[in-house]
C-alpha cells in the first residue's frame, strides 16, 4: 500500500520458537489478539474476523437462525444469479464456486466466533438455546471437521478441539482487552462486499 515491493527469497530462514507450555502460549496469543484493534486503527479493512459477500452473510445468519430452508433458498438463487452473470461458465462450475463461497463463508463464521465474537455470542447463549447451538457448533463441530478434512498425525481430535478452543479463546481475550484500552471496535465488523459487477462492465 505503501508503494513498496515485496520479493519471496526461499533461501531465507526464519526461527519462531514456540512457547513451552500451554499457559505461556495462550499469554502468547492473548498478546498477539491485543495489538488487532491499533492494527485495525491503522489498517481499517485488514483485520476484519470474516470476509464474506453479504449474500454469504445472509445464508450463515439464516442457518444460526435454524431456517435452513431459507438458507437454501437463497443460496439457490446466488447461484442462478451468478450462473447467468458468468457468461460462458459452465452450470456446474457456477454452481461449484457458489457452495465453496458458502460453506467457506459458515467456516469463516464459526472462526470469528471461536476467536472474536465468543463473548457476545456467551451472553446471548444464557437466554438463547440457538446461541448455545452456535457455540457448540463453532468450538466443537467446525474444528472436528476441520480435523477430519485434514487428518494430521500429530494430533487427535480431542485435544484438536481443546487446545485450538483455548487458543482462539486467548487470542480473543487479548483482542477485547485492546478494544477496551483503545476504544477502536473494529476488529469485531466483518467486511461484506456486494454481487460482483459483470466482466463486461
Amino acid at each position: 500500500a505503501a508503494g513498496h515491493r515485496v520479493r519471496y527469497e526461499p533461501a531465507s530462514v526464519v526461527e519462531h520458537p514456540p512457547r513451552r507450555n500451554l499457559p505461556a502460549m495462550l499469554r502468547q496469543r492473548a498478546g498477539y489478539g491485543s495489538a488487532a484493534a491499533p492494527l485495525a486503527d491503522r489498517h481499517p479493512d485488514a483485520l476484519a474476523p470474516a470476509v464474506m459477500s453479504a449474500w454469504s452473510a445472509l445464508v450463515v445468519a439464516l442457518v444460526a437462525a435454524r431456517r435452513p430452508v431459507a438458507a437454501v433458498a437463497v443460496a439457490a438463487a446466488t447461484g442462478v444469479a451468478l450462473q447467468r452473470k458468468l457468461d460462458g461458465i459452465p452450470a456446474e462450475q457456477a454452481w461449484r464456486l457458489v457452495a465453496r463461497g458458502h460453506v467457506g463463508a459458515l467456516g469463516q463464521a464459526a472462526t470469528a466466533v471461536r476467536r472474536v465474537w465468543w463473548p457476545l455470542v456467551l451472553v446471548a447463549a444464557l437466554v438463547s438455546p440457538r446461541a448455545r447451538a452456535v457455540l457448540v457448533a463453532s468450538f466443537v463441530v467446525h474444528p472436528l471437521v476441520r480435523w477430519a478434512t485434514r487428518r494430521p498425525r500429530s494430533i487427535d481430535p480431542v485435544t484438536a478441539v481443546v487446545v485450538g478452543a483455548l487458543d482462539d479463546a486467548a487470542y480473543g481475550w487479548g483482542t477485547w482487552r485492546g478494544m477496551l484500552r483503545s476504544g477502536q471496535w473494529r476488529p469485531l465488523w466483518p467486511r461484506l462486499s456486494g454481487w460482483p459487477p459483470r466482466a463486461d462492465r
